[in-house]
């Protein structure tokens, strides 16, 4: 039986490379700091602290054979999802990400499966992307984040992008942010706004896809949520009351 890990976030490796040459990447700069220092991005600042975190991928290659995982699903860091960006500036990160794994898939496809990073805050452009990653790249579907700009996935105007993505069979992976997320609206001590916070977004997800209709209209949709869907399971009694 092989041991897949479908939760293997990815920086790239182009991030660092324009790091290294004391450029931007896509409005993301670098600040020095403790381990791999600090992505810095419009009005947050994301600590790029485990060594782990800038792995080439012969080095996470090796890392995982320690381990002992046969296979991984990389999928982008999510504090860089950068949907704050014009859509055409989303366009091409989303490019540089996505080739970027769909090397790594090619060069081993019997140990990277990849999940491409769209740019959410357009759907018709995000609609694009995910038809070129999927048809043209060979990935097996994308990564989004719980909210886009404070807009969630009910939406009508999101509607679209779930149908695209239930023609193409392409898998959706939610993710919430560890340090944007409603419980750090309310505190920010104890390492809360990570340990609970994200699971908190991922069972309001979980939620919304199911009392929104989506899977009604989607009915081939796949998704997966992050973290087994935080606390949605355990209350699941009280969704049901609910719906």
């Amino acid at each position: 039986m092989r041991t897949i890990d479908i939760h293997a976030h990815l920086v790239p490796q182009c991030l660092w490379r324009a790091f290294d040459a004391g450029e931007t990447w896509h409005g993301i700069r670098h600040e020095p700091g403790a381990g791999q220092g600090f992505a810095v991005m419009e009005d947050k600042r994301v600590e790029l602290g485990h060594p782990k975190i800038r792995y080439t991928p012969e080095e996470r290659l090796r890392d995982m054979d320690e381990q002992g995982i046969d296979m991984q699903v990389v999928s982008i860091h999510t504090p860089i999802f950068s949907y704050h960006l014009p859509p055409e500036q989303g366009r091409l990160l989303a490019q540089d990400f996505n080739d970027e794994v769909a090397e790594m898939t090619r060069q081993w496809p019997d140990r990277f499966v990849g999940l491409a990073t769209l740019p959410a805050q357009d759907i018709d452009a995000a609609i694009d992307v995910l038809d070129h990653a999927v048809n043209h790249l060979g990935l097996k579907g994308a990564e989004l984040d719980m909210v886009v700009n404070d807009r969630t996935w009910d939406e009508p105007e999101c509607l679209a992008l779930f149908k695209a993505a239930e023609s193409m069979g392409a898998l959706l992976f939610f993710h919430p942010q560890p340090r944007d997320n409603l419980v750090l609206a309310r505190t920010d001590q104890y390492g809360i706004s990570n340990s609970i916070g994200v699971t908190v977004e991922d069972a309001l997800l979980v939620a919304t896809l199911i009392y929104s209709g989506i899977f009604d209209a989607c009915p081939d949709l796949k998704v997966c949520v992050a973290h087994g869907g935080g606390p949605a399971c355990f209350g699941m009694g009280r969704l049901d009351r609910g719906w």
